[in-house]
């Protein structure tokens, strides 16, 4: 958890806006854990940021809520 810590740091303070999950959002099924190699440090960002975009809006971290289905009519 350290870098990951050390990661919302330097990009806070580099301008980006970031939230943290709320318990609304699900976590990714472990079998998307076990299909691919996941680095660690990747999964506590996933199982700990809800988003990370930076100051323009117009470059983004893709969070577990990307990845979940959506209805037909959301936007993919």
């Amino acid at each position: 958890m350290e870098k990951l810590n050390d990661f919302i740091n330097w990009i806070k303070n580099n301008g980006w806006k970031i939230t943290l999950k709320n318990n609304d959002i699900k976590n990714l099924p472990q079998n998307v854990f076990e299909r691919y190699d996941i680095p660690i440090e990747y999964k506590q960002f996933l199982e700990n940021i809800g988003t990370c975009v930076n100051a323009n809006e117009n470059v983004w971290f893709l969070c577990i809520d990307d990845y979940l289905p959506k209805p037909e009519d959301a936007f993919r």
